[in-house]
């Protein structure tokens, strides 16, 4: 979903900061995501101008058939060097135990909301961070990102990951996309304990 603004910085295009989002998640082996430009065409539909509810996620999940709806906000962003961006996303996710695809325009109208909400709190995940180009361990992180990446032809060599925005967004989007996948598979470890333990022999 294109990212909320709230740095108090105007000139921010908040459809291509969730393009590069896009980018960095599709980088991720297994992972598939919409075209954001699809994304905004659905919510037109369902007269959405942004996801700020589980109800609200759902229906867009069932409008686009897909298994995830990431939101974002740009809560810092400072383009001169040293560069510094802070950013916060929420994964909201189809619950495993969710019915058939509803018709989203009626669970939209629905008085009661979306028909699991419990179930689609539990299924989001969030992640969050400011992160400042001269900030050592960001620093760290992200000469690291750049050795394993084509880095664009400059005298400035990978250290230009510093020096332009939009690169330095990647990166960013790169550690966001990391701590919700951290996130899932710890998810995912504690929910296989659980069954262990569940049917374990009494």
């Amino acid at each position: 979903v294109p990212f909320a603004n709230e740095s108090g910085i105007s000139p921010i295009d908040i459809a291509r900061l969730a393009d590069l989002v896009t980018n960095e998640i599709e980088g991720v082996h297994g992972l598939r995501t919409v075209p954001v430009n699809r994304v905004i065409t659905a919510m037109r539909a369902l007269n959405l101008p942004a996801v700020t509810s589980p109800q609200e996620a759902t229906a867009l999940m069932n409008a686009l058939n897909v298994d995830g709806v990431l939101v974002g906000t740009v809560t810092t962003w400072d383009a001169f060097p040293p560069l510094r961006v802070g950013m916060a996303v929420e994964l909201f996710q189809r619950s495993p135990s969710d019915p058939p695809v509803l018709d989203p325009r009626e669970l939209l109208r629905s008085p009661t909301g979306s028909p699991l909400p419990a179930e689609a709190d539990r299924q989001s995940l969030s992640a969050s961070g400011v992160f400042d180009a001269a900030n050592h361990d960001v620093r760290a992180s992200m000469q690291a990102y750049a050795r394993g990446r084509h880095v664009p032809d400059s005298a400035f060599g990978p250290r230009i990951y510093e020096m332009r925005m939009e690169l330095f967004t990647q990166f960013v989007s790169h550690r966001l996309t990391a701590d919700l996948l951290a996130q899932q598979a710890q998810r995912q470890v504690q929910a296989g304990q659980t069954v262990a333990q569940t049917d374990a022999p009494r």
